[in-house]
């Protein structure tokens, strides 16, 4: 038996995907004892509220099938009792969870239950999957659901993925990994529960605050539950990180939309905020950097220069953006002593013309000093020392909007970016389906005036990050 203790899962369906707004209008909820029976319970619900067409159209249950049954008051304490003393298990268990504990309390009724995320179980255990969703997993696991968004049909196909990765798996492999997952850490003094579980498991950027409102640290992560979570684990190894814990008191989030929004808003905000645990990403204005020119004989050379941070037009010259000269001119003798580069050729040794320079009569060098090397050949070898570290081109005519949606956050992202620079982040608020159906973003999009204003400043950190959102399958639209 899972977990060897009672589970009920639990599945839901609503009036929408907010739930301080929408109410239920079904539930269902399959009891699996430690002897290997189950017991079903299943009930549509007057959620005293209008169901939209488009939800009605999801689910199959319209205005005139619920007008006659209970409302969620009526059948409350029923369904608390059903749960009560079992692991609450739900696919995307946050949505059940949080619809049912919302109004549970809106009757004084508090719910706590220990909660199993099939969705997170089937990413441990199967990690090789390309999506999670239960239409997915269906498929997977060769699973015929007669209907979808019904709860009672989402309860039974929960029940037959677990039953599925028992059998394929054997019962301690899912055992364990369910484990790993309710298995809470201990938390900071001032941290509670509830704190935790207001926290979504999305995209987005988190900020711990001490007890008097200082800013301690800003982390960003795709499951943001579950990243506050690991800073309160056993496994803190240095003193610095538990210091941070102790201090801990209050934890605000920022639900992104997407993996780029929340990186490039973590980033910003290190930068701008400089909280006192983030020793890396802070804010540099000025950056040493090693410039590919070219000489009045037509050699490629590599010379160190400083570029300001809003030097945007030179920046496709450059490679390195090293803190300080002394690191930037180390990584340049690196270069020129592994590739054989000339160091007169280079500009960093005087002499004659045709003289040899210092490393050609070490056999380190070969001949471009002396013109023996031509500047075709050396050129080449110039090329291939720097290939992949200079700054790519800008590939667009102007500025781009990167639009990430992802309907489980309930927020679209879309990040302005001009010639590698974070301009700006819009978010939409998506928690009302209604809402979520009918995005136009060509009506909402900035256009190139209004983003005028933003400065360019580039960011060696934001230049990595929005060059490999480009390689994603993130929806990019040319600014007019």
């Amino acid at each position: 038996m899972l977990l060897n203790k009672p589970c009920a899962i639990v599945d839901i369906e609503t009036t929408g995907g907010n739930h301080k707004h929408c109410h239920i209008t079904e539930f269902a909820v399959l009891q699996l004892q430690t002897d290997g029976s189950f017991i079903s319970h299943e009930q549509l619900v007057n959620p005293q509220q209008n169901i939209p067409p488009f939800i009605s159209k999801l689910t199959g249950i319209d205005n005139s099938m619920v007008a006659d049954q209970p409302s969620f008051s009526e059948v409350a304490l029923g369904l608390k009792s059903i749960l009560e003393d079992h692991v609450f298990i739900a696919h995307n268990v946050r949505f059940d969870y949080g619809f049912i504990k919302r109004q549970l309390a809106d009757m004084d009724i508090q719910f706590r239950p220990t909660m199993l995320c099939t969705v997170r179980l089937a990413r441990a255990l199967y990690p090789q999957w390309p999506s999670y969703s239960l239409d997915n997993i269906c498929r997977q696991i060769g699973y015929n659901r007669p209907v979808s968004h019904r709860a009672m049909a989402d309860v039974l196909a929960t029940k037959a993925f677990i039953d599925h990765a028992i059998s394929d798996l054997g019962l301690d492999i899912v055992n364990a990994a369910a484990k790993r997952q309710i298995k809470r850490p201990s938390l900071p003094a001032a941290i509670t529960e509830e704190d935790i579980n207001n926290i979504a498991n999305t995209f987005g950027v988190y900020y711990f605050y001490d007890d008097a409102g200082k800013l301690l640290y800003i982390g960003k992560s795709n499951q943001m539950q579950e990243r506050v979570l690991s800073h309160f684990g056993n496994d803190i190894n240095t003193a610095r990180g538990m210091q941070m814990v102790r201090q801990i008191a209050q934890i605000e989030t920022t639900i992104t939309g997407g993996e780029l929004a929340a990186l490039l808003l973590e980033n910003q905000q290190i930068k701008a905020l400089a909280p006192i645990f983030n020793r890396r990403q802070r804010r540099v204005s000025k950056f040493w950097c090693i410039a590919l020119l070219t000489n009045d004989q037509g050699y490629k050379t590599l010379t160190i220069v400083t570029a300001g941070a809003t030097d945007i037009s030179e920046v496709p010259t450059y490679f390195g953006f090293y803190s300080s000269k002394k690191t930037a001119n180390q990584a340049l003798q690196k270069i020129v002593q592994l590739q054989q580069l000339c160091a007169k050729v280079n500009g960093d040794e005087s002499g004659s013309e045709g003289k040899a320079c210092f490393a050609r009569q070490l056999k380190r060098c070969r001949g471009a000093c002396q013109g023996i090397e031509t500047p075709q050949r050396y050129n080449l070898r110039v090329d291939l020392a720097v290939h992949g570290q200079l700054i790519q081109q800008w590939p667009f005519d102007g500025p781009i909007a990167i639009i990430e949606e992802n309907r489980g956050c309930e927020c679209v992202a879309i990040n302005y970016i001009d010639n590698w620079a974070w301009l700006t982040t819009d978010f939409i608020d998506t928690s009302d389906q209604r809402l979520a159906q009918t995005i136009d973003f060509d009506g909402i999009l900035k256009d190139q005036q209004s983003l005028i204003s933003y400065e360019r400043i580039f960011d060696k950190d934001m230049y990595h990050v929005i060059r490999r959102s480009l390689n994603s399958e993130c929806k990019v639209v040319a600014i007019e």
